[in-house]
C-alpha cells in the first residue's frame, strides 16, 4: 500500500517542518509514503493579478503537478469545493482506494488548483470551507493519513 502527496511549494515554517516530519515517521510503520514538492510559480509581490496572469500561474503549476502524477492509482485534489469527509470516511476512502492500488493527494499553491486539473485528473475532497496556510495544511493532511491508517488497523490513536 502506498500514498503519494504532490504539493506545490515546500514547507517554510520550522514548526510545520517538525510536525510533518513527525507524521511522516509515524506513517512509515503502516505503509509507503512519498512526498513530492513541485516549484510554485512566482507571483510578483504587490502586483494585482489579472485573470490571464492567474490562469498562466495555475497552468504552469498544473503541468508540474501532472509530471509527478503516476498513471496508476487514484488521485485526490484537496479543495474547498470538494466532498467533505469526517475522519472515519477518510479512512474508509483510504481502505477502498488502496486495496486495488496506490493513491495520491495534490495540494495546490497560493491560487489553488487549475480548474482543468480539478475536472479531468482529480477527485476533489475538502477538509473545510476555510482556507489554510500551505505549511499547516500539509501537516493536517499527514495527520489525517496517519489517523486513517490507525482507524483501518484498529490502533488506539483514534478514539
Amino acid at each position: 500500500m502506498g500514498i503519494t502527496i504532490v504539493a506545490v511549494g515546500k514547507i517554510k515554517k520550522d514548526f510545520a517542518n517538525a510536525g510533518a516530519r513527525e507524521y511522516r515517521e509515524r506513517i512509515q510503520r503502516f505503509g509507503r509514503l512519498e512526498v513530492m514538492v513541485v516549484q510554485e510559480e512566482k507571483i510578483p509581490p504587490g502586483r494585482k493579478l489579472t485573470a490571464g496572469m492567474k490562469r498562466q500561474v495555475l497552468l504552469r503549476e498544473a503541468d508540474r503537478i501532472r509530471s509527478r502524477m503516476t498513471d496508476s492509482g487514484r488521485w485526490f485534489g484537496l479543495d474547498r469545493e470538494g466532498r467533505m469527509l469526517d475522519s472515519d470516511g477518510f479512512a474508509n476512502l483510504m481502505g477502498i482506494t488502496m486495496r486495488p492500488g496506490p493513491m495520491g493527494f495534490v495540494i495546490g499553491g497560493a491560487l489553488g488548483l487549475d480548474p482543468d486539473l480539478k475536472s479531468k485528473d482529480l477527485e476533489l475532497i475538502s477538509f473545510s470551507k476555510m482556507t489554510f496556510p500551505h505549511d499547516l495544511f500539509q501537516v493536517m493532511l499527514l495527520e489525517q493519513i496517519y489517523r486513517g491508517w490507525t482507524i483501518l488497523e484498529r490502533h488506539p490513536y483514534h478514539k
